[in-house]
């Protein structure tokens, strides 16, 4: 396994990680303006 493509994939993972973590902090804030 080439280090360079290592380095790739775990970026690319944890550029998933961050945008799923941006996706439940939105849907959190969307939770608390809307009232239930």
């Amino acid at each position: 396994m080439d280090l360079f493509l290592l380095i790739l994939i775990n970026f690319g993972n944890m550029k998933q990680q961050i945008n799923k973590l941006r996706q439940i902090q939105w849907v959190q804030k969307w939770l608390l303006k809307s009232p239930i």
